[in-house]
């Protein structure tokens, strides 16, 4: 009995088909995840990252007392001042539904 190799040709054609089902796995995942985040089932992340004079935070900067009940997320880039302010810049908003 003999068995034959598969071509180049069928190994080209499972990895196509197996990257477009990674892709589609992936994007169904990302859906589900902002599914989540809108109905409120999964909680944004509070962080704050800081790289040289640049900070970005969510979903306050340091100067506002933020409640964890907020019916918002934002994301804020912060920068160094020469007189040792910081500027905080609002880069992404968006209004949350209310909890349930």
């Amino acid at each position: 009995m003999h068995h034959a190799r598969p071509s180049n040709h069928f190994w080209g054609k499972a990895l196509i088909i197996g990257a477009s089902l990674l892709l589609a796995a992936c994007l169904l995942g990302l859906a589900g995840l902002g599914l989540a985040v809108q109905q409120r089932a999964l909680e944004l992340p509070r962080f704050a990252v800081r790289i040289g004079a640049l900070s970005v935070m969510a979903p306050c900067p340091p100067p506002y007392d933020c409640d964890t009940r907020l019916n918002y997320y934002a994301v804020w880039r912060g920068r160094d001042l020469p007189n040792g302010d910081t500027h905080y810049d609002e880069v992404f908003f968006t209004y949350l539904p209310k909890r349930r």
